[in-house]
């Protein structure tokens, strides 16, 4: 760790914290799957297509899920201690009031994620553009021109344009295009 520039015990919180983050998932997983059987379908649905659009580094679904439980959870217990603190008046509407808050704001936190990632694109589509623009006039075909801006760009467009690569899908650019553009459609709903 030393060669990396990271002092041991710098280090060592790290992987004290990678521990702990491993601990909380194995408890709150099973809490997501009760979670998961509880909402409809078209809930689910609506958290997939969400979590997508905030891009591959946001959590998985039953990690979201878990989230979502285990901050109402908390938010009940702050309500709680409210309550407590306050003489123990109104303990229903500070336990509802802190359960409400933690489950709404990981959804909050989501759609922050969304619209950054929205920005980061918007912002980066003239630059990617030119770069994809400028290597198929130097005579890269147009799947190579992709690669190329996916490989220059480690940014959210990047990412985007690592996807609609045909020879990892093993089908034509056009086909590729048309599903993401059906894609985006939806998304946009």
């Amino acid at each position: 760790m030393r060669r990396l520039g990271v002092a041991p015990a710098a280090a060592a919180h790290v992987a004290e914290s990678a521990q702990l983050r491993n601990q909380v998932a194995a408890l709150a997983l099973p809490l997501a799957a009760v979670v998961r059987a509880l909402l409809p379908a078209r809930v689910l649905a609506d958290y997939r297509r969400r979590l997508a659009l905030a891009g591959p580094r946001a959590l998985d679904l039953p990690r979201f899920l878990a989230l979502k439980a285990l901050a109402a959870i908390g938010g009940c217990a702050i309500g709680a201690v409210v309550a407590s603190l306050s003489g123990g008046r109104n303990t229903l509407w500070a336990l509802a009031i802190g359960g409400g808050i933690g489950l709404i704001a990981p959804g909050l936190a989501l759609e922050r994620a969304i619209r950054g990632r929205r920005r980061e694109i918007e912002r980066a589509i003239p630059d990617g553009l030119n770069l994809l623009t400028v290597s198929v006039e130097a005579g890269l075909g147009f799947d190579a021109a992709l690669a190329r801006v996916a490989e220059k760009r480690p940014d959210a467009l990047g990412q985007e344009f690592a996807i609609v690569q045909p020879d990892q899908l093993g089908t034509s650019v056009g086909r590729v295009l048309s599903a993401q553009s059906a894609q985006i459609r939806v998304w946009r709903r």
